[in-house]
């Protein structure tokens, strides 16, 4: 509802963590969340919560590596292309979103902490979180 009772306020997901969202999904559902809102999305991504991961059974010592990737995932589909990536972390075979996002500008913010980080926000995010 709130995405639709507005039309200035800009809206977004504070941060996505992709070692329990993939890049993937990230990709589709801020698509859809950007189509919804008419182009008034922006997005956070980060790799934090390492303790909360590790008891989920999922390997997270690479978050750096991880970061990287998803930002490469996460843009190359937004953008409305097909995507192969092999990363570090993550790997995607020939994938497309079913629909053409509305932008493919969507601000991507990283929360990042510590100096590798945030380098890395430097170098692929559109922000700091």
């Amino acid at each position: 509802m709130g995405a639709t009772a507005t039309r200035r306020i800009e809206l977004g997901i504070g941060v996505w963590n992709p070692y329990n969202r993939h890049p993937s999904l990230i990709a589709m559902e801020t698509g859809s969340l950007d189509a919804v809102t008419q182009g008034r999305t922006a997005i956070g991504i980060g790799s934090g919560l390492s303790a909360a991961i590790k008891q989920l059974g999922i390997d997270n010592s690479k978050p750096i590596a991880a970061l990287r990737d998803t930002f490469t995932i996460v843009r190359g589909l937004l953008r409305g292309e097909m995507v192969t990536h092999k990363g570090v972390a993550f790997a995607v075979d020939r994938i497309k979103l079913n629909f053409k996002p509305p932008r493919t500008d969507v601000p991507l913010l990283m929360a990042a902490r510590g100096p590798q980080a945030l380098a890395l926000c430097g170098e692929v995010a559109d922000g700091l979180v």
